[in-house]
């Protein structure tokens, strides 16, 4: 699969896509310790695939998350910490999104908020 595919698939898409390449990936390597395989660089090749799926799925949960933070947070007159902190819990519980909180604090800096610990 080449990058501009894997860029055209949606999030629920490169889900689905991640856990079959997983599951193939996982039956090639139980194939190869019953009986080593004639090209074991499929192996790799899967590794590399799935390492890339989940790498574009990220971006594209982060480009949603920052997205839906921007247009939550543009409608509030004041953005302090704490509404936030509202807006990035309530996108990541509403599409099931997990931010890190170097994320957090890099999109905090983009809004020009500063949030307090």
């Amino acid at each position: 699969m080449k990058n501009p595919e894997i860029k055209e698939l949606s999030i629920q898409e490169l889900k689905e896509r991640i856990k079959s390449e997983k599951e193939t990936h996982q039956r090639l390597v139980f194939a190869n310790t019953v009986a080593p395989l004639e090209s074991p660089t499929k192996i790799k090749a899967g590794r590399r695939l799935i390492a890339q799926l989940n790498t574009e799925l990220r971006q594209k949960e982060y480009s949603l998350l920052r997205e839906r933070c921007k247009e939550i947070l543009t409608a509030s007159p004041v953005i302090t910490s704490k509404t936030f902190s509202e807006a990035v819990a309530q996108v990541q519980k509403d599409n099931n999104i997990k931010a890190s909180k170097k994320f957090t604090a890099q999109l905090a800096e983009e809004m020009n908020v500063v949030v307090l610990r």
